[in-house]
Parts: C-alpha cells; structure tokens; sequence
C-alpha cells in the first residue's frame, strides 16, 4: 500500500484577534475641516494637535466586530471587520443638539492594529446639518486605546 502526501497551494489562513474587550485611552485631533459650518472646528475645540479621551466596549462574533464607542461625551454603535490584528469600521454617533439645530454625527472611517492588548490607528468624524452642504469633518490618530 503507497501513501501519498499532496501539498496544498493557498497559504494558510492569517491569525485573527480576538477584539472583544473595553477599551480606554486617549485620540489626538490631526485636522478638521469646518466644511458649510464656518468655525466649527474652534469653537467645538477640534483644533490640531487637541487630545481627547476615547473608550471602546467591543464584543465580537467570527470577524464581525460591534460595540459601544465613546469619543469625548459623543457616544454611539461601532460596526467593523477584523482582519487579522486589524479592524476597519464605521459608527453611528448619537446627534447632538444646539439651540435647536440637529448635527448628524458619524465615524466614517475607522482604521485600527490591536498589538497585544493595546489598539492604534486612526479615524475619521463627520459632523452634518441636514440643510447644509458640507460636513465638518475632523481626522484623528489613536494615541492609546488599552484594555
């Protein structure tokens, strides 16, 4: 009787993280754009190089990654993909209110490495007035995200 062995050509599949955690730390604002909201960015404080604090609550199900964001006081529902030690996501923010007028507030993109127990990468915030043209916008570095 002849055995043979038969080599198999994909690669092996990347190790995936294990995302589910709560995280705390701290994101630095690396521009904003006032878009149609003219002094947007100064008067809400999204100047360059402002430090603000973020946390994470993420619970994860294969490669789908949900959970809680906080970004400041602006809290709402993270979805992404893990692939491998990376994530990539959008969230829905809770919309903020001010004298009456309404701000959609979303994270458009999110891009992030979980490094041991420690999640780096960055961001992107878009802040919208349904009757306006231009969101704000402001793009941010994870400095530290901890679990």
């Amino acid at each position: 009787m002849a055995v043979a062995c038969g080599g198999n050509s994909t690669s092996p599949s990347q190790t995936q993280v294990n995302f589910t955690g709560v995280y705390t730390g701290t994101y630095q604002i690396s521009t904003c754009t006032d878009g149609t909201l003219t002094g947007f960015c100064t008067a809400a404080g999204f100047t360059a190089g402002t430090r603000l604090p973020i946390s994470f609550s993420a619970g994860q199900s294969q490669n789908s990654v949900t959970g809680t964001m906080m970004l400041g006081s602006i809290s709402g529902t993270f979805q992404g993909t893990a692939t491998g030690s990376g994530l990539t996501g959008t969230a829905a923010m809770n919309s903020l209110s001010n004298a009456g007028i309404s701000v959609l507030t979303n994270v458009t993109s999110w891009s992030s490495t979980l490094t041991a127990n420690n999640m780096t990468g960055n961001f992107t915030v878009s802040f919208a007035v349904p009757s306006f043209a231009q969101p704000s916008t402001f793009t941010a570095s994870i400095i530290s995200l901890a679990r």
